[in-house]
């Protein structure tokens, strides 16, 4: 082999080549590609990008180049034409076969541009606009055609055994698909999600070890569409791209087989030969599972070389075993709001964020609210405030025209029936975390407490550690629900659809077991008490929540009915604890209307003169004395006194304790001379209850001395 000699460096390779490819900077994908087929072939090449390293003189290289080449290749695009280097490259081809009858210029077209001047008496053929497979023919056949003067028309474009090529990989065929392709087309606008695309891209790069990767996530969080976009922006990098709809694991050999069909195997090829005869020819290729469930279904299709590459969307947990896992989160809330407002008509921002916010940002969902909203003409506003009144009402609501049929309403009703069959008690914990609000729920709310759940399947696991780590497992694995350390989280939109499908009876029951458990884990003492404020802190969101969904009773049971009574006095409790923690924290307002509840439910279930009742009343009239509504606390608390003398008798230290109350509220109205009697009778009772140098006792005569210097002031 000679070398040809340039200013700055060897050309490796100086015997004569058959092709000199001429193109200008912008084509090079183009330049390779056209080169590499023909290398492919058999045919000599001499390519700029890859003939002249760095440091080489490549105008000296070109010369040379184009001097110890028999034919010359014109890349052709409107660049190229406007190219000086370019035209000279061409122009030098031209001169020495003028009349075309050695064929020593090849003008490939890879853009529609004219060819004006000289250019335009070359014939040229077309490479753009058509597929993959008949661009190579067309290369190959005009390559052929130049060199022998005969017509070349193979059947079927050659494939050579990749030992025997002269480069283990083809170059990429700009723009096209593959010839074996089956994969549905991308969303008409896919909306962010550059970070997973990349983590995608990085994990499958070509030189790497990694061959399968998970695109993990709950329903509906757009993870279909992440492979989808990921399998049409990286077309160019596979001769064989293959979607499987994975849901029904048996449909899948079948699928398997179809590809072997599309490659050329017998009807019927079972998935084993079909796999065998992509490693055969050296192909590139690339297997989609779309929303599989059984992991054993993909995992015979694991790559055994480095050509293969397997992308698994997937519902379900546990992919790390087969390759790297890609947890796919919801939108981000910017995006959400652009897809909202890209689509809806007078949709302003604070509003599609309000809408965002309700949906959870999950894509499926705002894409359905986009639909609904465009298809109905329903105002943005209307639309948000019906999403936070009927959340459950409103899932089924829009059509998605990639996912016809699909909705959030019935996205998760597989998950969850299989989830039935597979471990029962993990449904009646969804049942339970969909009363909650959508924060994080701590774990040991539940643990072992099996004695506040009832009967069913759930009382069987919360004290057994093990079981109990298995369903709240079982949840995650079927992506209905999330896990750190101590707390469990579920999707706001997972838990309306749980509640939609959960019957009256079965939402009482729910409801019930939940009262129970927070009155049994929230701590009792608030007032001047910090200890207990952090559980308050935490599981606040979920009482309010809860309290939220429930409806005052709406009669006072007859003594029978100890269920209905149990739970009223579960809710009178969890409302007036409630308020009291907001009302220690400063926060009166949004006590008060607790309180009033707390007071309307225990006068309807206990009636006007009970105990419990006295309680509400004192609680409520402390909030409004707090916001300063001064004229209707005395009447609370003296209903209070009347119940509690009533209850237990004028000497009760309990009748003292609402004395007080009275007194202090006739003191705020300036009724002085009143306030001294109430004050002493409380005074006599508590001191012959707790004795003369009682805590209690002493407070009371200290308020004594007080209004007494008052009145001889």
């Amino acid at each position: 082999m000679q070398t040809v000699r340039v200013a700055g460096g060897d050309v490796v390779g100086g015997d004569e080549r058959d092709f000199f490819v001429s193109y200008t900077a912008v084509d090079r994908p183009w330049a390779e590609w056209i080169a590499w087929v023909l290398e492919e072939a058999g045919f000599s090449v001499l390519v700029q990008a890859w003939d002249f390293p760095p440091g080489v003189n490549w105008v000296a290289g070109m010369d040379e180049g184009v001097s110890r080449s028999r034919r010359t290749v014109a890349v052709l695009s409107a660049n190229y034409t406007r190219s000086v280097y370019g035209r000279a490259e061409w122009r030098a081809a031209w001169a020495e076969d003028p009349a075309g009858a050695d064929r020593r210029l090849l003008a490939f077209r890879v853009a529609d541009c004219e060819r004006s001047g000289l250019l335009g008496q070359v014939v040229s053929a077309d490479l753009f606009g058509c597929s993959e497979r008949t661009a190579r023919t067309t290369v190959v056949g005009a390559a052929r055609s130049a060199i022998t003067g005969t017509r070349v028309k193979p059947a079927v474009a050659p494939l050579f055994p990749p030992d025997l090529r002269t480069v283990p990989e083809r170059a990429l065929f700009p723009g096209g698909l593959p010839d074996v392709w089956n994969v549905p087309a991308r969303l008409a606008a896919f909306l962010g999600r550059s970070d997973q695309l990349a983590l995608v891209a990085d994990s499958l790069r070509a030189d790497g070890v990694v061959t399968v990767v998970a695109l993990a996530g709950m329903g509906g969080v757009g993870k279909t569409s992440l492979a989808l976009e990921y399998a049409h922006q990286h077309a160019g990098d596979f001769d064989v791209v293959w979607w499987v709809d994975a849901e029904q694991a048996d449909t899948v050999p079948a699928q398997i087989g179809e590809l072997g069909e599309a490659l050329g195997l017998p009807a019927g090829a079972e998935a084993a030969g079909t796999l065998a005869e992509l490693r055969r020819r050296g192909l590139r290729w690339l297997l989609v599972f779309d929303n599989a469930e059984d992991i054993a279904a993909v995992a015979p299709f694991r790559p055994v070389d480095r050509r293969g590459r397997v992308v698994v969307t997937s519902r379900m947990s546990g992919w790390g075993g087969l390759g790297a896992v890609v947890e796919v989160p919801t939108l981000a809330r910017s995006e959400s709001v652009t897809l909202l407002s890209g689509r809806v008509a007078d949709m302003d921002p604070d509003t599609a964020d309000r809408i965002a916010e309700l949906l959870g940002d999950l894509v499926l969902a705002v894409e359905q609210a986009a639909a609904f909203c465009e298809q109905t003409a329903i105002p943005p506003a209307e639309f948000a405030a019906m999403l936070a009144e009927r959340l459950e009402d409103t899932v089924e609501l829009g059509q998605v025209t990639e996912r016809a049929g699909v909705t959030v309403a019935t996205l998760w009703e597989l998950s969850v029936s299989r989830l039935a069959v597979a471990d029962p008690a993990a449904v009646e914990l969804l049942e339970l975390l969909s009363f909650c609000g959508p924060q994080p729920i701590p774990l040991d709310l539940f643990a072992g407490r099996a004695k506040l759940v009832g009967e069913g399947a759930l009382f069987q696991v919360l004290d057994d550690q093990v079981s109990w780590a298995r369903t709240v497992g079982a949840l995650v694995h079927f992506g209905l629900a999330g896990r750190d350390t101590h707390t469990v989280s579920v999707h706001r939109l997972v838990q309306a659809t749980t509640r939609r499908r959960t019957s009256p009876q079965r939402k009482s029951v729910v409801v019930a077991t939940l009262l129970r458990l927070y009155r049994a884990d929230l701590p009792v003492e608030i007032q001047r008490s910090p200890r207990g404020w952090p559980r308050w802190r935490d599981l606040l969101p979920h009482v309010l929540t809860l309290v939220e969904r429930v409806s005052k009773p709406a009669r006072t049971p007859d003594g029978s009915d100890e269920k209905t009574c149990a739970k009223a006095a579960d809710l009178t409790w969890l409302c007036d604890r409630i308020a009291t923690y907001l009302q220690e924290h400063g926060r009166s307002g949004e006590a008060l209307p607790m309180f009033e509840r707390a007071l309307a439910i225990a006068e309807t279930i206990y009636g006007p003169g009970h105990p419990v009742t006295a309680d509400c009343l004192s609680n409520l009239a402390s909030v409004l004395a707090d916001l300063g509504r001064v004229d209707d606390v005395l009447p609370m608390f003296e209903r209070a006194l009347v119940i509690a003398e009533a209850t237990y008798g004028p000497h009760h230290p309990e009748v003292a304790a609402r004395l007080s109350s009275v007194a202090l509220a006739l003191r705020d109205l300036g009724r002085v001379a009143e306030v001294l009697s109430m004050f002493e009778r409380a005074l006599t009772i508590t001191e012959a209850s707790y004795g003369p140098d009682h805590s209690k006792t002493l407070t009371i005569r200290r308020n004594i001395n007080a209004v007494r210097r008052e009145i001889d002031r």
